[in-house]
């Protein structure tokens, strides 16, 4: 059921940049953040605990966030031209 739900959360992530309603780093860092999140809930709660594979989840996740600000200065600039005005009055 996991697999089920994470596959759905993939193809729906895929579909949101196909129909060109997000760029594709929205849609990582929103798939980024929820990965934290369930992360996080599972290793709050006592009964379900992290796989072996797992474990190194939250310091990627971690890496992924700090290296961010760093796409962020690679990338904006050119974003920014991309959603400016063409014929600014």
């Amino acid at each position: 059921l996991a697999l089920a739900f994470g596959v759905l959360a993939i193809m729906i992530a895929v579909s949101r940049i196909y129909l060109g309603a997000h760029w594709p780093s929205d849609t990582l860092a929103g798939l980024a953040l929820a990965s934290l999140m369930l992360t996080c809930v599972s290793a709050i709660q006592d009964e379900l605990r992290l796989p072996e594979a797992a474990r190194f989840v939250p310091v990627v996740l971690i890496l992924i966030t700090a290296a961010f600000p760093l796409y962020l200065l690679i990338a904006l600039p050119e974003a920014r031209e991309l959603y400016t005005a063409l014929h600014p009055e």
